[in-house]
């Protein structure tokens, strides 16, 4: 079972219908979907899937079929691509704070 503690991780939504697969694997036998729109619960990345808890169950959804919802909590991430551009909302505007 996921702590309440994990859930500082984040929260995925949905982008599409998805897949909720008992491993982290395309061959994994699937038990439950995720329907587009509905949000959850991330435990943490295996792979390319993330590990969330449906019911009393673990499961796995592929990251690619979900976006990742940021938080007050979530401190750090991580970029796939050079150069790309941070910014800020202040009152409704984006600032550039910097390139990673």
């Amino acid at each position: 079972m996921i702590k309440s503690s994990l859930k500082k991780n984040g929260v995925a939504k949905a982008s599409k219908n998805i897949a909720i697969k008992q491993s982290a694997s395309a061959k994994g036998k699937t038990f439950a979907s995720l329907l587009k729109g509905q949000t959850v619960y991330v435990d943490s990345l295996k792979g390319d899937y993330y590990k969330i808890q449906v019911g009393q169950r673990i499961g796995y959804i592929n990251k690619n079929d979900a976006v990742l919802q940021f938080s007050k909590e979530i401190k750090y991430f991580e970029t796939k691509k050079s150069n790309i551009a941070i910014y800020k909302k202040t009152k409704g505007k984006y600032i550039k704070m910097g390139t990673l």
